[in-house]
């Protein structure tokens, strides 16, 4: 603001929001924000935002600084205001097309022909919100504005406008802008411990794509993801060569031997991982949004050396099968007694510490151990703090090609895992000191 005084510049224009009137309640949908409508924030946030307006205003008062505030986006009616707007005058943009959130994301979804079931519903943030709606009498009188658009004749717009540019929405998803802000702004942005993602893949074509999609926007500079290949025979090199070579975090390693099977394919896999913390993965379920946020802070707050959560499950066409979740399939217990019953550690459910690889590796041999996740539970339970997320952090597809899922065994074949499972304890007891 010293500067635009300094230099005499003929119009400062304010982008500012509806957020800083506060909200309006849900039972009166004849109330809308007016230009005098008091400022009243929720948040912190919102009252930053404010006090940005209140400066704006103060310069003019007190400097004669010639500006205008719009509050609400629009690049057609911002421009018409910077040109044509009164000295000093604030104005509310609105187009008088109040949807609610949930409106918003099922029309979505119905534009792209995907199901309902991909909503995820999340927790109100602090200070939330309800609704905002603006009247933009002033702007119209005035100025002589009018949207050009209806919210119907608009997303129809927009999601075409997506579809169009997969290139574009591929880069900012990438997670590479983050990238660059960790890179240049370090002490800002990097605001947690590193994680490895231990993936391992076998003839996974159908799904790898959407697998590695939802990883990647969650990773920050200094992350990883660890593939491990275990002699494919379809697409799947192809694919997630390509994308080793766009993300330099993607390293990609074949087994000597090919067919190791899942077990030495994820011990492939984590035997080289760097970092802190290390995430399993699956070739084919989906992370949710907030799924590393939400470990992450698990290990912090609980002090835990592994994390184990819950999961929505889905089929291959991303239609939830139930509503019954992976806790309500398998369990959470992490008493060692009742893991020898009925075992909850499914890896694609788990993040531990490095330093946890200390005792499972190398990995017992694979006649000892019938899976990998479950001797990893089991270490992590003899030796350190195991902690259940109930939360539900990514979608667990089943599907024809699974190497594993909730697949039905008599109960000779149960008691003969069990057993030996519980023999390789015995056998592997030194570790556990």
């Amino acid at each position: 603001m010293d500067a635009c005084k300094k230099y005499g510049i003929k119009r400062y224009h304010q982008v500012s929001t509806d957020e800083v009137y506060g909200d309006l309640p849900l039972d009166r949908p004849d109330l809308l924000f007016t230009e005098n409508t008091p400022i009243h924030t929720s948040s912190p946030y919102s009252a930053s935002k404010a006090s940005a307006d209140l400066l704006v205003l103060a310069y003019h008062r007190t400097f004669k600084l010639p500006i205008t505030i719009s509050r609400c986006s629009n690049c057609t009616a911002i421009d018409l205001i910077v040109r044509n707007g009164r000295d000093g005058e604030v104005y509310n943009v609105g187009g008088h097309n109040e949807k609610s959130n949930l409106e918003v994301v099922k029309t979505i979804l119905k534009a792209l022909d995907k199901p309902e079931s991909l909503i995820h519903y999340v927790k109100d943030r602090p200070g939330h919100d309800l609704r905002y709606a603006m009247d933009p009498t002033k702007l119209m009188t005035e100025l002589g504005w009018t949207p050009k658009y209806t919210f119907e004749t608009g997303i129809k717009e927009t999601i075409k406008w997506n579809l169009d540019n997969q290139d574009w929405i591929n880069h900012i998803i990438s997670g590479e802008y983050l990238r660059f802000m960790e890179k240049n702004y370090t002490n800002d942005y990097k605001t947690r411990e590193n994680i490895s993602v231990a993936l391992a893949t076998f003839n996974g074509e159908r799904f790898i794509k959407e697998q590695l999609e939802s990883i990647i926007p969650q990773l920050i500079n200094g992350d990883e993801i660890i593939i491990s290949d275990d002699g494919s025979t379809d697409s799947t090199v192809d694919i997630i060569k390509r994308y080793s070579q766009k993300y330099s975090y993607i390293k990609v390693y074949h087994n000597d031997k090919s067919n190791k099977g899942v077990i030495g394919n994820f011990e492939n896999a984590l035997k080289r991982c760097k970092n802190t913390y290390i995430f399993l993965s699956d070739q084919d379920d989906i992370w949710l949004p907030n799924k590393v946020e939400v470990i992450i802070n698990s290990f912090n707050v609980e002090n835990a050396t592994l994390v184990l959560h819950n999961a929505y499950i889905f089929d291959s066409k991303n239609n939830l099968i139930s509503n019954v979740s992976m806790k309500e399939k398998i369990g959470s217990s992490t008493k060692l007694f009742k893991i020898l019953i009925k075992n909850p550690f499914i890896g694609c459910c788990m993040s531990f510490k490095k330093t946890l690889l200390n005792v499972v590796l190398p990995f017992p041999n694979k006649n000892d151990i019938s899976i990998h996740d479950w001797w990893i539970g089991i270490c992590a339970v003899k030796t350190s703090k195991v902690y259940y997320c109930d939360e539900k952090l990514i979608m667990y597809r089943i599907h024809d090609s699974n190497t594993l899922g909730f697949h039905k065994t008599s109960f000779k074949y149960k008691l003969q895992k069990r057993l030996k499972m519980i023999k390789c304890i015995y056998k592997n007891r030194r570790r556990f000191k």
